[in-house]
């Protein structure tokens, strides 16, 4: 017999299922103590979905593995090596805009626009390959998306569950058959940087050992640089805790965790932009004052840090449609919340979601007010653990920057050359809670050319 016990008024309840017990969180004062814990970092059940495909990356991993990647990792996303992608960025939304043009100023529905988009930059600053989502190609993408979206409506069917179900299943069977294709990719991509890189450290007698990450440099020669070769020359220099099965997992991690989730974003707040006269214009009057009259300049990274209204503007996005609506850690230990005993062994599920309508912190939270997140006294400001685009804590999100990046440089080359006009009104729009936020129903947008 299922168990509710409710404390709601306290941001916390109590659900067991069977001889499952869950702990759901939703004000901040009950999240802190969880999303600041050194221990309790193991994700839960939930993620065990995306095992046969991420392996053990940063997503899926937890304890000494975890905090060793993550560490080994961190010098991957630094300043000089983000600076280097700006150009990937741009060229692909350059793309983006000149797809956009060939709608003429007809609606059209950007959730596979966008999606291409993001994908296009993800795999060239991962992978340092071009597959061409945005021209059609689906040989990488097509598995990609499917596999993705299997792995979605699995947590919401009962009766898929169990692996061993599943695996017999139609569903199941096309899984594992698009899964094979996304693995047979990766190990080419990775073999073949890895040989490359091999011959070129040859060749230079470079010592690896010696190399940072941000002077990759080095033995790249004038190929782009991508994280791949950041994964490879952390194994190079500690082949035993970075296994080749690592780069892979990892690899496969930025690629859903860099593709997916910075499109539902992007996609929300182009919607909420066109939809509101006065933050775009707004956000053109920022636009006028960091570019002048050049409409197709490439965005820089001195440009994304001029852009502090854009950056409002996402952050509210982010509040009123994050991304992730939902964060699951499985307690390994036990602790206190408030003045409930949380046991271990329990499933603890923080709603973002949930958290950034709290009236207490967010006035009029329905409503999108980008100025909410201006510096000042407001209890935004003042509650660090309120707000959780990115999770916080240890676990927080290790290309939090990347993505604001990618946000701000498409935003910026897209509303530098349309106005926007929102066809598909918010309240037209059916969100979805999984493992990520999704829609189902088409975002439409007309695109008005701003400079002939």
């Amino acid at each position: 017999m299922n168990e509710v016990h409710s404390a709601s008024e306290a941001g916390i309840t109590r659900v067991r299922f069977g001889v499952k017990r869950y702990v759901n969180l939703f004000r901040w004062e009950t999240v802190e103590p969880l999303i600041t814990s050194l221990e309790n970092i193991s994700k839960s059940d939930q993620y065990d979905y995306f095992l046969p495909w991420l392996g053990t990356g940063l997503l899926t991993s937890t304890g000494g593995q975890w905090k060793r990647h993550r560490r080994l990792l961190t010098p991957a996303f630094h300043f000089k090596i983000l600076d280097s992608f700006m150009p990937i960025m741009n060229e692909n939304t350059a793309k983006l805009v000149n797809i956009i043009g060939q709608h003429k100023g007809e609606a059209v529905d950007i959730r596979e626009l966008i999606g291409s988009c993001t994908l296009d930059i993800i795999c060239e600053t991962a992978m340092g390959v071009s597959i061409g989502a945005q021209s059609g190609n689906v040989e990488y993408s097509g598995p990609l998306e499917i596999v993705q979206n299997l792995i979605m409506t699995r947590t919401l069917n009962p009766l898929h569950q169990s692996d061993l179900v599943y695996a017999f299943t139609p569903q199941g069977r096309k899984y594992k058959a698009n899964l094979k294709i996304i693995h047979r990719f990766i190990d080419q991509v990775i073999a073949n940087r890895r040989d490359e890189m091999e011959s070129l450290i040859r060749e230079k007698k470079v010592n690896v050992h010696q190399l940072a990450s941000d002077d990759l440099g080095v033995i790249t020669e004038k190929k782009r640089y991508a994280f791949l070769d950041s994964l490879l020359v952390t194994h190079f220099q500690n082949k035993a805790n970075f296994t080749e099965k690592n780069i892979k997992d990892e690899v496969n991690t930025f690629m859903f965790e860099g593709h997916d989730t910075t499109a539902t974003s992007l996609i929300f707040t182009l919607l909420l932009v066109a939809g509101d006269e006065r933050v775009q214009d707004k956000i053109n009057e920022e636009l006028s004052a960091v570019f002048g009259n050049d409409h197709s300049r490439h965005v820089t990274i001195d440009d994304c840090r001029q852009l502090r209204y854009l950056d409002l503007v996402i952050r509210e996005s982010l509040r009123l449609y994050p991304s992730v609506p939902f964060i699951g850690r499985e307690t390994t230990q036990d602790f206190m919340i408030k003045n409930y005993r949380i046991p271990a062994g329990c499933t603890c599920l923080i709603y973002i979601y949930l958290m950034n309508r709290d009236k207490r912190v967010f006035e009029k939270p329905e409503k999108f007010i980008p100025e909410r997140f201006l510096p000042g006294d407001s209890p935004v400001n003042k509650l660090p653990y309120s707000y959780l685009p990115f999770s916080a804590g240890s676990r927080s999100c290790i290309g939090q920057r990347f993505a604001m990046l990618e946000m701000k440089t498409v935003l910026a080359t897209v509303l530098r050359q349309y106005r926007l006009t929102a066809v598909t009104k918010r309240d037209q729009v059916d969100v979805e809670f999984v493992v990520l936020l999704k829609t189902h129903s088409p975002v439409c947008i007309s695109f008005e050319k701003r400079h002939q």
